[in-house]
């Protein structure tokens, strides 16, 4: 399930660190591109299973990273 979305790689990585760190395993899933006006925008996806969701998402929440949380 994907948890959290940003534009920005070393977010996502950050991100993934920390869920790391707390023993809840993060899921490679693709990069998704977006094709615009100004050009391609890329996303970097944030994705654990789903039992671990809940628990991902408050962990990231209090740790300053609430705005990329889907």
């Amino acid at each position: 399930m994907i948890i959290a979305r940003t534009y920005d790689y070393g977010l996502a990585a950050l991100m993934k660190s920390l869920l790391v760190a707390a023993e809840i395993p993060c899921i490679e899933s693709a990069n998704a591109e977006h094709v615009s006006i100004a050009g391609v925008e890329h996303t970097y996806a944030v994705q654990v299973a789903a039992e671990a969701a809940e628990d991902a998402r408050r962990l990231l929440s209090e740790n300053g990273y609430a705005e990329y949380l889907i």
